[in-house]
């Protein structure tokens, strides 16, 4: 296969957050000739905080990604390795997706880790900002050769709105243990995990805290709660359950509940994935298992508005261990099959050899 290249943000740790976990994921699957990293790009031009020439830029919804020596420097790389095809990943990054147009790259595709307009506007964001992040999305679907999705609501959705010329579903992916340890009875100690700076997540973290948590207490008197993510809002950092940048998410699931109680957001949840692949039980709303093949009942619970789903469901772990085990075996299998590296391999394989022009549509 032709010469591609992918280019992120960071590539991070083993231990890192959603994006950063999607993005080594896309490196190992498609095993990329050529990885930027834009961050270290940045480091390595020295302007690893943004000048003001480069934050007055005209106006974008993602100003922090901007950097001119970093997207020049990228365009430089680009024009010295003419890949056949770049991949950048997720729309923040949509000026290194122009830089590589600029460098005279024919197929140059996008990433969407999101549907961020849509995420935008269930969380009640600016009407302004929505709209400046649809027309990014809007220019990007109009220009790039390929659009991948993580999941098929993302993409049937983009499809339905913009019409890009080409679409693949690449779905979110987690390492897999090939023998996974024994399972344990379930504890009543609830965990949340993600982001705590994004909105959709903020929200979550607080409705778990102050209205969902109390009613699980109140049932359970010994029940615990973890809130742990990178970046807290200032509306979480005095929290006494909030971790702020654990340096790994094992040892926070090991023996935990993890509980997804969103309302709003897009794309799919690799919190969820890396509870299944640690064999942990999930209580989740539908909208927080939205976009994977998981089925309530037989791979997690479904939790409803109430608080007080949560605190009947989180009883129903308790005294009914040997379903419990049976919906963990269950996820465990589901992600071992679909959503690990190893089975990203194929659809990112065809979907590189989509954007080098040598494919066919692909829908999944």
């Amino acid at each position: 296969m032709r010469e591609v290249a992918l280019i992120v943000r960071d590539l991070g740790s083993r231990t890192a957050g959603g994006a950063i976990l999607r993005n080594q994921a896309l490196a190992a699957a498609m095993a990329p000739a050529l990885v930027i990293e834009t961050n270290a790009v940045r480091e390595s031009v020295g302007c690893v905080s943004q000048c003001r020439e480069c934050a007055d830029a005209p106006a974008d919804p993602y100003p922090w990604s901007r950097c001119r020596r970093a997207l020049a420097a990228v365009r430089l790389t680009l024009r010295r390795r003419r890949p056949a095809g770049v991949l950048v990943s997720e729309l923040q990054l949509h000026r290194y997706f122009r830089a590589a147009l600029a460098a005279g790259i024919a197929n140059v595709g996008l990433d969407m880790h999101n549907s961020e307009a849509d995420a935008f506007t269930e969380s009640a964001a600016a009407p302004d900002y929505v709209e400046a992040v649809r027309a990014v999305e809007r220019q990007v679907s109009a220009t790039a050769r390929l659009v991948t999705f993580v999941s098929g609501l993302d993409e049937r959705r983009a499809t339905a709105r913009y019409s890009p010329r080409a679409t693949a579903v690449l779905p979110n992916a987690v390492r897999v243990p090939r023998s996974p340890g024994p399972m344990r009875r379930a504890a009543p100690d609830l965990l949340f995990l993600g982001h705590l700076g994004y909105p959709p997540n903020v929200d979550a973290a607080l409705r778990l805290i102050e209205e969902i948590f109390p009613a699980v207490r109140a049932d359970i008197g010994h029940a615990t709660l973890t809130v742990a993510g990178r970046r807290p809002h200032p509306s979480l950092r005095a929290r006494g359950c909030v971790q702020a940048d654990p340096p790994a998410t094992g040892p926070l699931l090991d023996g935990r509940v993890l509980v997804v109680p969103l309302r709003t957001g897009g794309g799919s949840r690799l919190k969820i994935l890396e509870a299944f692949a640690a064999r942990v039980p999930v209580i989740s709303t539908a909208k927080g298992a939205e976009g994977l093949a998981a089925r309530p009942g037989t791979h997690y619970l479904e939790a409803g508005d109430a608080p007080g789903s949560y605190a009947r469901l989180v009883r129903e772990l308790l005294d009914d261990p040997e379903a419990d085990f049976r919906r963990r075996e269950a996820a465990y299998e589901l992600v071992r099959d679909r959503y690990s590296w190893e089975s990203l391999r194929a659809p990112a394989q065809r979907a590189a050899e989509m954007l080098t022009g040598s494919g066919e549509r692909l829908h999944q």
